[in-house]
């Protein structure tokens, strides 16, 4: 197999030459022709035939796996524990889905769609705390099977918190939905398992710039704010 690549171009010419059916003495003469017809046909701006996936020999990809590992969109789903440092500070755990659309090998634009909720328990019986939220957010990765994305987001939700009284009681819960929001970094650390499927261990950090109380006997006893951390678990597929 002979392959000529002409000097600062994308074009090869490649020829499948019987080397050892030829006589000795007529090696370096077809050697010889063969490169002087590739010189000509880059003068003349011919193009090369693309040769089929058989004759790159064994092992070669075929192109349309390549293109795989750069799909324009993928789809995660995530589970994630959220926790935020405010005095009753509430622990939420859930899961949700992410979307996400790449606009270069390693920039994309996403955003997710996550349900969480907690119990916190107080004397006067306990407060469901449930919040839906998403956020859009940039990336930008580093690496490629094994690869880490650095992000910017912005996170807004909503979330309902319902007092329950203990059965029995002559106490009536109250409940209240109020909207919260906080910008956020995110880092991420996967491997890709195939050029379609993809593994990451996600951490992000917020800071809530408003968000909600619940209060038991006037004291707070569920809160959503001060800064929060989320570690999830994600697993992608490139579509």
């Amino acid at each position: 197999m002979l392959e000529v690549r002409p000097p600062y171009s994308a074009r090869r010419y490649r020829y499948a030459l019987d080397w050892r059916a030829q006589p000795a003495d007529a090696r370096p003469r077809l050697l010889g022709l063969a490169v002087a017809e590739a010189v000509d046909a880059s003068r003349i701006e011919l193009t090369a035939v693309p040769e089929s996936p058989a004759a790159a020999g064994p092992g070669a990809l075929p192109a349309a796996s390549r293109t795989d590992a750069t799909a324009v969109w993928s789809v995660a789903v995530i589970g994630a524990q959220r926790s935020f440092t405010a005095a009753a500070g509430v622990e939420l755990a859930g899961g949700g889905v992410v979307s996400s659309r790449w606009l270069s090998p390693h920039l994309r634009v996403a955003i997710d769609l996550l349900a969480e909720g907690d119990t916190v328990v107080v004397v006067s019986g306990a407060i469901r705390v449930v919040s839906i939220s998403a956020a859009p957010r940039v990336v930008y990765r580093l690496g490629t099977r094994a690869h880490a994305d650095l992000g910017v987001a912005a996170r807004a939700g909503v979330v309902q918190m319902r007092g329950e009284a203990p059965p029995g009681s002559a106490l009536v819960g109250d409940q209240q939905v109020r909207a919260w929001f906080g910008p956020a970094a995110t880092l991420a650390v996967g491997l890709d398992l195939t050029p379609r499927v993809a593994l990451d261990v996600d951490l992000e950090l917020g800071v809530v710039a408003f968000g909600a109380t619940a209060r038991d006997a006037g004291q707070p006893a569920a809160v959503l704010g001060g800064r929060w951390t989320s570690l999830g678990l994600a697993a992608t597929l490139a579509l």
